[in-house]
């Protein structure tokens, strides 16, 4: 087993967990943890130790604690932001009605002036709206790529410690006799050890 390079299929760590942006990230059903594999022991006497692995990585990142811990601070944020825009909402609605009104009484210069003025509020408000959901993304992110590195991390030390040269994704396997070739429960359990919670950090 010595000499031969640590093979850790990079496609099979970098699943999206339905995380398509801040609202997909919001909606998405943690995972119930697959059940405990049974662990690899030493190789039988004249037979070869598995040198492959298994790993459900999108149902590991959901079930995980960090995952929780993510889902639970972008919803407060989501919270905030969707409350801002709301008061921002009702008062451009406020000031839509008094422009209403002051057609009746202003003259065509003065009604255009204030017309514009009220169309660059709005501008500016749909700017802000897309700035504040291009952080909440990008925030999102960030710590996805947290919790990601991790996982590779992880993985790389179960199989360097079990011998193993090559961890596939799960779904790329169509059969599998021995059911210790899966390492989820392992790694899902080391991963809410080493990282029990990541925080989600706003850019500024």
């Amino acid at each position: 087993m010595h000499g031969r390079g640590l093979i850790v299929l990079a496609a099979a760590l970098w699943i999206g967990v339905g995380l398509s942006g801040a609202a997909g990230a919001q909606e998405q059903a943690p995972v119930t943890p697959p059940p405990a594999a049974h662990p690899v022991g030493p190789a039988a006497e004249g037979q070869l130790q598995p040198t492959i692995a298994i790993v459900d990585a999108q149902g590991l990142l959901s079930a995980s604690s960090a995952w929780r811990s993510i889902q639970q601070q972008l919803t407060a944020l989501q919270q905030d932001f969707q409350a801002e825009m709301n008061a921002q909402i009702t008062r451009l609605r406020s000031l839509e009605q008094d422009l209403a009104k002051q057609r009746q009484t202003q003259s065509a210069e003065e009604f255009d002036r204030a017309r514009k003025q009220f169309e660059q509020e709005v501008a500016e408000s749909r700017q802000h709206a897309q700035e504040r959901a291009r952080i909440l993304d990008t925030a999102l992110n960030d710590a996805k790529e947290k919790l990601l590195d991790m996982l590779g991390q992880v993985v790389r030390d179960v199989a360097k410690e079990r011998g193993i040269v090559l961890v596939l994704h799960r779904e790329a396997v169509l059969y599998r006799g021995d059911p210790s070739l899966d390492l989820t429960d392992v790694v899902l359990q080391r991963l809410n050890a080493r990282l029990p919670q990541v925080t989600v950090v706003l850019p500024k």
